[in-house]
């Protein structure tokens, strides 16, 4: 009852909460049977022939294939591949892709790029730097993408310092 209670909200009319409904009783069954799939217990397993079997004859039956793909895509259940049908389960994991892309959007407007290789506490400049014979012999300097674009490439200089002379590019 808490799986449906959690999710019910996401849909979009009583056909959808209904087919919430008779995937998740479907589910149950197959989980109290162990998951059998020979005989009649292949009838109680949460499948998308099921399910559709379920709706047969009534207005539903049309829509049972999209809704059903409709909450795979919002992750209220899982989609298992056998053979040839799909059985649906409850996901383990409930993923909010919108959440996920707002926090993305809202760590990239906070903390840019430039401010993640500055701060020492990532030290990603040191995972650039060369750690064999290469580091006593070149000196390297992290330019920061909104340095290198504020300065126009005529008055950028590059120090190349050679074991001998060191040379201005």
């Amino acid at each position: 009852m808490g799986y449906y209670n959690n999710f019910a909200p996401s849909c979009k009319n009583d056909n959808q909460r209904r087919l919430l409904k008779v995937t998740l009783i479907l589910f149950a069954l197959q989980q109290k049977n162990l998951g059998g799939r020979g005989g009649v217990n292949s009838l109680l397993r949460s499948t998308q022939k099921n399910i559709c079997a379920c709706f047969a004859g009534t207005p539903l039956e049309n829509e049972v294939r999209s809704t059903l793909n409709y909450f795979t895509d919002r992750g209220v259940v899982s989609a298992l591949e056998e053979g040839n049908d799909t059985n649906y389960i409850m996901a383990t994991t409930q993923i909010d892709v919108d959440r996920i892309k707002s926090i993305q959007e809202l760590v990239r407007r906070e903390k840019s790029f430039d401010a993640v290789i500055k701060d020492n506490s990532y030290d990603v400049a040191e995972k650039f730097k060369p750690t064999d014979y290469l580091k006593h012999r070149l000196d390297v300097q992290i330019i920061l993408p909104t340095k290198f674009l504020q300065t126009s490439l005529t008055n950028f200089q590059l120090d190349v310092r050679d074991v001998n002379n060191t040379h201005t590019l």
